[in-house]
């Protein structure tokens, strides 16, 4: 009776060491395995992060070598406008233009016009192959016979006379109002010496306050020159602006079908 006692300890102990061992094995195996996982995961992870980064840096080599190209021929033909408009002149140097920059002015250092096209190919400053084609962007200086005269010429709103319009926040701390009537949505606000707003066609739906916005944005990422006096621009929800700013007893006027392009070009005025 004791021998059987014994033995069938005996086995019990056996049985548990080998169930211990069993599952010791089966811990260490799934260790292993997810040691193997985690490893091949990060390894994988550093691999894509590698391949991502290259890619990156071939964008932004890329970007910077058409950057510096077109900002050569921005500065080359600023040079030569200089050279005939005046040396304290100041012309765009960043535009976003499609294609290759091209120019053509009229008039003298008081009183000019410069349009700005994209080509595929430069050509030569007042080349007569650009007399038929539609300009990008277009500058121009008008001179007054006094900075009082030549203010009196912006359409200019200190917003006073809005204050009990509807109201739109359009970021940034900038608040709008909007104005309806005749056909038209206007949505105006302030800036510093700035009056700007947006006009869009009531008749076809269309809502000012996307395009503001997006047009504070901008302001924001790309400053405007800071006026003597005071200045002014209107933008168009289906593309498209104009602005003008007081600088000595002219006005500078600056327009665009392109209203992004309009304000990248302005900001590079300062």
């Amino acid at each position: 009776m004791r021998k059987s006692k014994l033995l069938i300890v005996l086995l019990s102990g056996l049985l548990l060491a080998g169930c211990g061992k069993s599952t010791d094995t089966k811990h260490d195996t799934q260790t292993t395995a997810s040691k193997t996982e985690k490893k091949a995961s990060t390894e994988q992870k550093q691999a894509s992060s590698s391949t991502s980064q290259t890619s990156s840096s071939e964008v932004a080599s890329s970007s910077a070598a058409t950057t510096d190209e077109d900002n050569k021929r921005l500065v080359d033909l600023g040079q030569q406008l200089k050279q005939k408009l005046g040396a304290n002149e100041k012309f765009p140097t960043a535009h976003l233009i499609n294609g290759v920059e091209n120019a053509r002015y009229s008039g003298d250092q008081n009183n000019y016009t410069v349009d700005f096209y994209g080509h595929n190919r430069g050509v030569a400053l007042n080349d007569s192959r650009l007399n038929d084609s539609q300009p990008f962007l277009t500058l121009s200086k008008k001179t007054y016979g006094s900075r009082t005269e030549a203010t009196a010429t912006v359409k200019y709103s200190d917003g006073k006379a809005e204050v009990k319009l509807p109201h739109v926040d359009l970021g940034y701390n900038i608040v709008g109002t909007v104005n309806s009537g005749a056909g038209q949505r206007y949505l105006h606000w302030n800036e510093g010496r700035w009056s700007l707003g947006v006009r869009g066609s009531a008749v076809a739906g269309q809502d000012p306050k996307k395009t503001a916005r997006k047009v504070v944005a901008l302001t924001q990422a790309y400053a405007l020159p800071v006026p003597e006096t005071r200045g002014a621009g209107t933008f168009e929800v289906d593309n498209g602006g104009t602005i003008s700013w007081v600088k000595g007893n002219a006005v500078y006027t600056l327009k665009s079908k392109n209203y992004q392009a309009l304000i990248v070009s302005a900001a590079s005025l300062k």
